[in-house]
């Protein structure tokens, strides 16, 4: 077993024994009310499963807050027809919007005039869900490059009543997933990754793909 299946199988194990659900993928589509009322009943907690599904490899990668600290974890892989990135935080903490930006080279990610990026304007996001321990992506793979370069912000966000402090509790950290550090006052993460091929199934490169 290759060390990044053993970390993600260990993360996934310990993240899953305090909860109880059944599903990896998308929570209900329910607006919140912003502030420091949340309870548990404004959120929506699910399980970390195995994907049953994915060809090649499994790819388990930390989420980092501004200071470089672990404050949710990722994995990125793909099916036959999609790939996925799901993002699962963990210790209490719970997801807010994430966005997901995908693309050929770096010059193509949205970035502001001082080097910032712009996630407001990557092509992919998850926004005004109920809160959730899990968000997750599923993109076809015509829309995805063979060798992308992936950035994925997740706005992470503590629940009280927690032992920490209602300032801290408040806060909401813009947490991005492991890779090379770009942008200017406001950082932001890229990682490079190429899909798998599955077995017996037909190449979809949208290299290839017309644009029409």
């Amino acid at each position: 077993m290759n060390h990044t299946r053993f970390r993600f199988l260990l993360a996934s194990t310990f993240f899953a024994a305090g909860i109880a659900a059944v599903s990896v993928y998308s929570c209900e589509k329910e607006s919140i009310t912003p502030g420091l009322s949340n309870t548990s009943a404004d959120v929506e907690i699910k399980k970390v499963v195995m994907p049953a599904d994915f060809c090649g490899e499994l790819l388990n990668k930390p989420v980092l807050d501004a200071h470089g600290s672990v404050v949710a974890e990722s994995m990125i892989y793909n099916t036959d027809k999609y790939l996925v990135v799901t993002v699962y935080a963990q210790n209490g903490r719970y997801i807010e919007d994430m966005y997901m930006n995908i693309c050929k080279t770096f010059d193509e990610i949205p970035l502001n005039d001082w080097g910032d990026p712009l996630f407001d304007s990557f092509n992919f996001k998850i926004l005004g869900k109920k809160l959730c321990n899990i968000r997750s992506f599923k993109i076809p793979l015509k829309q995805v490059p063979r060798t992308a370069m992936i950035s994925v912000m997740a706005e992470i966000r503590p629940l009280i009543p927690t032992s920490m402090s209602e300032k801290e509790a408040s806060r909401i950290s813009r947490a991005w997933i492991e890779g090379k550090t770009y942008g200017g006052d406001q950082k932001g993460r890229v990682f490079m990754h190429s899909y798998t091929y599955c077995p017996g199934s037909v190449p979809v490169d949208p290299d290839l793909v017309s644009s029409n």
